[in-house]
């Protein structure tokens, strides 16, 4: 009997032993987790839906961990093996009370369609989303304030990004090569537009930068080959090298009043760049900065004196003020600085009217007398 219960229970292990590896083999399913200090997540398998929230232990907003190749979430892996929820979660939703989505939390995770952050979300950690190539829909609260680095990166499906009113940045390669990105409106919040934040997103039309915004970095807009209208802030002091380059549907530029320096390549191989608006505060056309730009109006807010002062450097024939070109050129003399305002009488010039009026009132009357 003894011997029997021995064999049994030796059969029974190896029996558990060998249902378990194919589960070793394949990975396994885990569907709920920690993601941070009073951070917890779970996934809805009957929707593939994963959810983001605040422990309820904690009563203040709480921050989501931030990780990397070396370091992943449980729902990519679980010690040595891979989770299986990963290649399912297609919508994503950070509740209210969780202040941000992790550094690569969701990289490469292509089943993701929709993102959905609630109130509190201030940060989208840098690669939060890298290559989610299937990514079409997000939606931000105006509590959003950053946008790192990489945060966007290569979301060729992502059509529609509203940037919160409080945004105060979006970092380098936010949204490179987001090609179906359509019409983007930069809220003044936003200080400086960092180096290829919107490069090749060649589905924008309409660029809008708000009062406020003052700097657009290195090729950060270059090769938004659909790009027809940009509108520059009137508070832009700043365009960085190749900004707009290859920019192949824009056919006029004005740029911003307090800008001096038009950079390298700024337009370069805009093909269809025919009319150029500046002031008289442009001291530097750098090389190349309308290299292939075939201009025929050159709009500049100022004399041919100042005109002749601006440095010019090569590859910029289109602008160089010359004979054969003079009838592109068109000076605009602004109109004078408003008269100072009359400045308002003081109390003693009341006073000093008022007796001077009296007096002169005795001299006429002395006078009728006399």
């Amino acid at each position: 009997m003894k011997r029997t219960t021995k064999l049994l229970a030796i059969l029974l292990a190896v029996l558990l032993t060998a249902t378990a590896l194919p589960f070793a083999a394949v990975g396994i399913k885990k569907d709920y987790g920690t993601c941070g200090d009073g951070v917890e997540w779970s996934f809805n398998q009957l929707n593939n839906t994963m959810t983001i929230r605040r422990a309820q232990s904690k009563t203040k907003p709480v921050t989501m961990s931030d990780y990397s190749t070396e370091n992943p979430p449980q729902w990519i892996k679980l010690g040595e093996l891979d989770n299986e929820i990963f290649g399912s979660i297609c919508k994503l939703i950070v509740d209210k009370g969780v202040k941000n989505v992790g550094a690569y939390a969701f990289e490469n995770c292509t089943a993701l369609t929709e993102v959905e952050l609630r109130d509190d979300a201030v940060t989208i950690g840098n690669g939060a989303f890298k290559d989610c190539v299937n990514l079409e829909k997000v939606t931000a609260p105006e509590t959003l304030e950053n946008i790192g680095d990489n945060a966007f990166f290569n979301c060729t499906a992502l059509s529609n990004f509203p940037m919160p009113k409080k945004l105060k940045t979006i970092g380098k390669n936010a949204f490179y090569q987001c090609w179906s990105l359509l019409d983007v409106t930069v809220p003044g919040t936003v200080d400086t537009i960092s180096d290829f934040a919107f490069f090749r997103c060649d589905s924008i039309k309409k660029l809008k930068l708000e009062k406020g915004v003052k700097h657009i970095g290195n090729s950060a807009f270059a090769e938004c080959t659909s790009l027809l209208n940009a509108e520059l802030s009137e508070t832009l002091q700043s365009l960085g090298m190749g900004s707009f380059s290859n920019c192949y549907s824009l056919t006029k530029i004005k740029i911003s009043k307090p800008v001096n320096t038009i950079p390298k390549s700024a337009f370069a191989g805009c093909f269809n760049l025919t009319e150029v608006e500046f002031y008289n505060g442009v001291h530097i056309i750098e090389e190349g900065a309308f290299d292939q730009c075939p201009i025929t109006t050159v709009k500049f807010h100022g004399n041919s004196e100042q005109y002749q002062r601006i440095r010019i450097d090569s590859f910029n024939e289109a602008v160089e003020l010359k004979k054969e070109n003079l009838n592109n050129f068109e000076f605009i003399e602004d109109a004078a600085d408003e008269k100072e305002p009359e400045k308002k009488e003081s109390f003693l010039d009341k006073v000093k009217a008022f007796f001077n009026k009296i007096l002169k009132f005795f001299k006429d009357l002395f006078a009728s007398i006399i």
